[in-house]
């Protein structure tokens, strides 16, 4: 319904949204999983290859909350005992193009 809309416009996809047909085949989301889930002290993020990247830990407003570098490594442990309870978003970006978004869950 949204393109029968915009149809009759001079809506462009490609101008409004640059380099969204530009991904290469790098862009490529890594298989990781955050355990546990929900979480009140640490929780373990595990990769399938060694990862080189950099961790973002957000709140739902987006604000960043913690942000670690991760060098060479299957997994990385990430330190939750000063979160306050709540729902964050977990974002781990590599130099490659690579990345992987989670949910965690902090409960004390």
């Amino acid at each position: 319904m949204a393109r029968a809309a915009i149809e009759k416009s001079d809506y462009d996809d490609l101008a409004m949204c640059p380099g969204f047909g530009e991904r290469s085949s790098k862009s490529q989301i890594w298989a990781g999983k955050l355990a546990p889930n929900p979480s009140g002290d640490f929780c373990s993020i595990a990769f399938e290859i060694p990862t080189s990247a950099t961790l973002l830990v957000s709140d739902l407003q987006g604000r960043v909350i913690k942000t670690m570098d991760v060098k060479e490594a299957y997994s990385y442990v990430l330190d939750v005992r000063d979160l306050v309870n709540g729902l964050y978003t977990v974002s781990i970006k590599g130099s490659e193009g690579r990345r992987f978004v989670g949910k965690l869950v902090v409960l004390h």
